[in-house]
This record gives structure tokens, sequence and C-alpha cells, in this order.
């Protein structure tokens, strides 16, 4: 597809700027257009579809124009041979058949009339065989030809089919690569922001904070520290009780 799309181009849009490049192989074209981004490659198959529709548009037109000729062709050769079968018959109706009927009375002119007569019948009868040899052969030179545009017109349109179906794959991976490319702007634009409004703290604030920390840290072990003695107390408080409970009940 791609080498068609490049061939349709002008070959000055092919040309490039150094001697030696114009003669590098044809083989090295695939290696270049794999690097075609999602949107060119797009571009290219919406191009050969465009130029394709054109071409079995165009070819469409060409052939119905060859069919139409054929027919007319066809039809004024039916006409004709009407006209001469019926030119025929009359000339036979007139003459042939009075002179069979009256063949044992024919005189030296009437033998001289029939003898062109029968030369005549023999030449129509020839133009009459040489005339469908060749409408014949004309009729199937024609159909030939019809089932080769036939042929033709539907491998164009499987060839659409299939250069269709290559362009909807195409405008799917060009639609997801536009939401991948969302959604890495979103989070690019909010990295961008974070780091916008980014402050460092100052050193003496920093100093300060971590000395309040340091000292937080110290309160909350003493805290515990004392918490844990308090348990102890209450525990040991909680079983005394019990023991002086059960001194009294006994």
């Amino acid at each position: 597809m791609f080498e068609r799309f490049i061939g349709r181009q002008r070959p000055r849009d092919l040309v490039s700027q150094g001697h030696g490049r114009r003669r590098r192989s044809r083989s090295y074209i695939p290696d270049r257009l794999l690097q075609l981004t999602l949107e060119q490659k797009l571009y290219v198959a919406q191009t050969e579809v465009t130029e394709t529709q054109q071409d079995q548009e165009k070819l469409k037109q060409r052939y119905e124009s060859i069919q139409d000729n054929y027919k007319a062709s066809l039809k004024e050769a039916e006409l004709r041979l009407t006209e001469i079968r019926k030119a025929r018959k009359e000339f036979e109706r007139r003459l042939l058949k009075s002179t069979k009927d009256n063949r044992l009375q024919m005189k030296e002119p009437e033998k001289v009339l029939q003898y062109i007569i029968d030369k005549l019948k023999v030449k129509l009868e020839t133009d009459d065989i040489f005339s469908v040899i060749l409408s014949s052969l004309s009729y199937v030179c024609k159909q030939e030809k019809l089932q080769n545009i036939t042929w033709e017109s539907t491998e164009l349109s499987n060839d659409i089919t299939n250069r269709k179906q290559m362009l909807m794959k195409i405008e799917e991976e060009i639609q997801h690569a536009e939401e991948d490319r969302l959604k890495a702007e979103a989070l690019n634009q909010h990295l961008c922001h974070q780091m916008a409004n980014f402050q460092a703290p100052d050193i003496i604030d920093y100093i300060r904070v971590k000395e309040r920390h340091k000292k937080l840290l110290q309160s909350i072990h003493t805290w515990e520290r004392k918490v844990g003695i308090a348990e102890v107390n209450q525990h040991f408080d909680f079983l005394t009780q019990i023991h002086l409970r059960l001194y009294w009940i006994t």
C-alpha cells in the first residue's frame, strides 16, 4: 500500500537533494515507512482509499462505455443481419419460386437469369454464414472482455474492503494512542504544578522543627514510661484488693 502511495506522488516530491540518494533501491522504502507515525499512516491509508475509489469509478465508467459500444455494435449487426435475411426472402419469393415452378418451360434467357439467380443465392448464403461467424466471434470476444472487466472490478472492490478494514484498525490505534497521550499530559501538568508550588524550607526553621520533633519523641517516651508504671501500680492495687476480699471472706 505504501509503495502505491509513493508511486502516486510526483517525481519531484520523491527525489531527494543528493544524487546518491536517487539511486537507492526500493527495498529501503519499507524500512523508512516503518518509522511513520499513526497520523501519517492514517493519511496514507485515507489517500489510498480515496484514490482507489476514484480509480474504480473511472474504470467503471470506462467499462460501461465499452459495454454500451459493444451492445450498440451487436444491435446494429443484428439489424443488418435481419435486413439481409428479409431481402433474401423477398428475392427468393419474387424470382426463385417462379423459376422453380416453371423450370421445364425456361428458354435461353431464362437459363441465364436462373444461373445468375443461383450465383446470387450462393453469394447471399455465403455472406450470411460469414456474417454469423463474425458476429459469433465478436460476441465471444466481447463476453471475454466483459468477464475480465467484471473480475477486475471484483478484485478492486475486495481491495477497497481490505483497505477500509485496515483503516478502521489504524483509527482504533490512533484513538488508544490519543487516550494515552491525554493521560500522560494530565499527569505531566499535575507534576509541573507540584514542582511550581514546591518551596524548600528555611535552614533555621528546619533545625527548629527537628528539635521540636526530638523533644516530642522524648516526651512521648517519658509518658510511655509513666503509663507503664501506672499500669503496673494499678495491677498491683487490683491484686491487693482481691487478696483483701478473700481474706475477709475467709
